[in-house]
């Protein structure tokens, strides 16, 4: 089957309980490679080997191929987070994150109830 085994993609396949790492899509076992088919699937490097990920199991995950296709070696958002701000800033950026996604659901909860004034 090319690259991987057989046995190494089931494996993978089924660490992803047959849907695509990124976007959560049903992947069909059978159409590995198969692009343009229904639930076609590949290979992808949770963290990319241009970036030092390892070809081992546990940095493979099944993706449909357009998803994997549009995260090629794009870089994650921590590794952005890492090269644009100092460690010292880190937390700030969490707790200033953690404060917007509370006032968030806040907004979302005091929607659902109509104001009578």
């Amino acid at each position: 089957m090319g690259k991987y085994s057989e046995k190494q993609l089931r494996e993978i396949f089924d660490s992803g309980e047959g849907v695509c790492f990124y976007c959560g899509k049903k992947l069909v076992w059978s159409n590995y490679g198969k692009l343009g088919t229904r639930g076609a699937w590949e290979v992808a490097h949770v963290h990319a080997k241009s970036r030092g990920g390892a070809d081992t199991l546990t940095n493979l995950a099944p993706s449909c191929i357009e998803c994997n296709r549009k995260v090629q070696d794009r870089v994650s958002i921590y590794d952005n987070i890492r090269k644009y701000f100092k460690p010292s800033l880190w937390p700030v950026i969490l707790i200033g994150g953690i404060i917007t996604l509370i006032a968030i659901v806040i907004k979302r909860i005091l929607n659902r109830f109509p104001t009578k004034f």
